[in-house]
This record gives C-alpha cells, structure tokens and sequence, in this order.
C-alpha cells in the first residue's frame, strides 16, 4: 500500500481508549508529543517518513490517499500535526517541496480530521466554561452553537459536517495545527492571537497559508503558534538552538561571530507537548476549545545570549563568542521580534510555566559534553 504501512505488533497495541494520530512523530517536537501522551495513557499513533522507524507508521503526508487510509483506519479522536519543513534557509531555496508538505499536506490532514467519526464515546460538554470565561467564548464560540433541542440529549452544530448527540459518537477528530511565531513580521511585539499576520519569508508564508487551509477545512480545529524549539535531540544540529553548541565548543584563537540582532524566545518541546496534551483533554470535554493559541519561554535571547548561557551551564570559556550587532546583508529576513502574547492559554488554565533556559538546554546538552558522549547511543 502506497505511502501507509501497519506492522502486526502495531495493530495488537491498538487497544480500546482514546487515540491520537501524531504527525513528524520522527523529529524534534513530533518525539516529545508521542512520549507526552503515553505518559497520559493515550494510545499514539506516529507517523513518519524517511526517518520512520518500527514504532511508527510510514506515512507520505503528500499523498492524499494514504492520508484518508490512516484516518479512516485508525479513527483518532485527536490529531497533533507536527510534521513540517521548519528551516526558513531552505525553503527560501527548496519551495515546493515544502509547500507540498507545509501547505498542501496541511489542508488534506485539516479536511480528514474534520470528516472523521472518532471511535471515542464519552465526550460531555462542560457546563460552566462558557460563563467562567466569557471574553475567550466571545472569540472562540464561532460556528459551534446549539442548533436544535432534543428531549434526551443536547444536539450541537457539531465540528464535522454531521450531527450527533452529545455523549454518542463524536463527531470529527479534534486537529490541533503546529503553526509559528514567523507568521509576524516582528515590527510591533507583543503578538496577540487576533493580530494580523505579515510573514517576511517563505516558511512564514508557508506556515500561515497552513493556517487558512486549516480554518477553512476544519474550523473546529486548534493553530497553536509557537518559537523556536530545542530539546532532547538526536545530534545537537536537530534544533537551531542547540546546534550553537558547535560554537560553544570552539573554544580556540579562532573567534566565533554570532548574531545579536534578532531577538527570540527559545521553548522546550517538553512544554509544548504538555501544552498540546491539555489542549486534547480539555477538547474531549468541551467543544468550545478551538482557534488561535500561542504558547512561548518567557526568556528573551539572541542567539549570542543563547550560546553564552550554554558556555557558562558548564563552566566552559565564552570570549571566543563575539556578539554581531547589525543584520548580516545575506540572510534570509526573519523577524526582529516575534514575541508572542500567550494570554488566552493562560486565562483557560491550559499553559505551563515554561522551563527556564538554563536548566533545560543543560539537560539537552549534558549528553553531548566530551566525557558523555557514549550517552548519545542510549538515549535514543
């Protein structure tokens, strides 16, 4: 079957309870997901592609087909879209192909989740959300009203295309998009959830058309929009926060110029996945949890401050590291600032406190360092 394998010792785990499909299960953030919502006691179904291993299905996201195959298969009640081409260097140069799997891919999974009917039973309605937070239902409410009475159950206008009463079958997987502060053009932070996008680069524009795709096949749908990530990688250039490591650990005559300009808010996909997991939860209760969110580490950082931090985590030199204060003429344009504003996270009770910087690149790092290298072969 073309682009969606099954193992047989994948379809025994299968086992009643609630599913979660997780794209780009492979990479830096589909990983933390996959592991965040066993932990919850979901049953996790990755996909990959060109790194799709045992554990995961392999999944060519651009092919149509086998995207209906692995939703219709497996029914998730959730789907966590991970799976992207983030680099904004290569875009500039590789658009396509990109596009295919940032916009394209995203509009497919955005229709299919919406016409889904999850194989979940148990979904109740909250009864007091709408009035506890009037000001985030003012915004989210949306096309989810009450359409009609019934004498037994509450009938919705439910987020697929079909009705069903509340507490039968649910009616469409619950999509939760992974979108980018690159949406923004950096010019006016903080960024809102409601502020208008201006993205300066391919990947921004990729990543927002992802967003409009979403919107307009799925408007039941969650767009979280987050900054840069790092966490526990495979290789220190699997993330762009922690591949200043290399620079760190150049520690010779030779000084090492470094950017700082561009002003970021480096995030832990721990947190992130955490955040997804509650966004899921919350939504198995309540229909009302869709549209825009942010979520973002509270540290303001260059990639400078970025690599100074590392160097001083463990004690290693730092005046090779030299601060570049103006924009290098060839790099392809990102935001200055894209500070997000994660306040409608933070007034449904469904943020973390994010990990502070030091502590949490240290635990990504450590494996790395010259006398624990052998780790790198147990961790994965």
């Amino acid at each position: 079957m073309r682009g969606h394998q099954v193992s047989a010792s994948q379809e025994e785990a299968l086992l009643q309870g609630p599913k979660v499909v997780v794209t780009g299960a492979t990479g830096l953030l589909g990983r933390a997901v996959c592991r965040e919502f066993e932990i919850g006691g979901w049953i996790v179904i990755g996909t990959g592609y060109r790194r799709a291993r045992p554990r995961f299905l392999r999944c060519d996201l651009t092919d149509e087909g086998a995207v209906k195959r692995l939703l219709h298969e497996h029914k998730p009640e959730v789907v966590i879209h991970c799976a992207a081409e983030r680099r904004p260097d290569v875009m500039e140069g590789h658009n396509e192909a990109a596009v295919n799997l940032n916009v394209h891919a995203t509009s497919t999974l955005a229709k299919e989740s919406e016409n889904q009917i999850s194989s979940h039973s148990n979904q109740k309605k909250s009864s007091d959300h709408q009035a506890e937070y009037p000001q985030i239902f003012h915004v989210l409410d949306g096309q989810l009203r009450e359409a009609h009475d019934s004498p037994d159950l509450p009938r919705i206008e439910c987020i697929s295309r079909c009705e069903c009463p509340l507490g039968t079958a649910v009616c469409g997987s619950f999509f939760t998009y992974i979108s980018t502060d690159y949406v923004f053009d950096g010019r006016n932070p903080p960024y809102g959830e409601d502020d208008s996008p201006n993205p300066l680069n391919e990947y921004g524009r990729s990543k927002l058309d992802g967003e409009r795709e979403v919107l307009r096949h799925c408007p039941g749908a969650v767009i979280l929009r987050i900054p840069v990530l790092f966490g526990e990688v495979e290789t220190v250039t699997e993330s762009a926060v922690t591949s200043l490591w290399l620079k760190v650990q150049e520690a010779t005559e030779e000084s090492c110029i470094l950017d700082h300009c561009l002003q970021r808010f480096p995030t832990s996909t721990q947190d992130v996945a955490t955040v997804c997991r509650k966004l899921a939860e919350r939504a198995r209760q309540d229909p009302f949890i869709r549209g825009i969110f942010h979520f973002s580490g509270k540290e303001q950082m260059t990639k400078y401050e970025m690599a100074v931090a590392m160097a001083q985590a463990f004690n290693l030199p730092s005046n090779h590291l030299i601060p570049r204060t103006e924009l290098s003429a060839d790099m392809t344009s990102r935001p200055m600032n894209s500070q997000l504003n994660c306040s409608r996270l933070e007034l449904l009770n469904l943020s973390v406190e994010p990990q502070a910087f030091t502590a949490a690149i240290t635990d990504c790092l450590w494996p790395f360092t010259a006398d624990k290298r052998w780790r790198q072969t147990v961790f994965h």
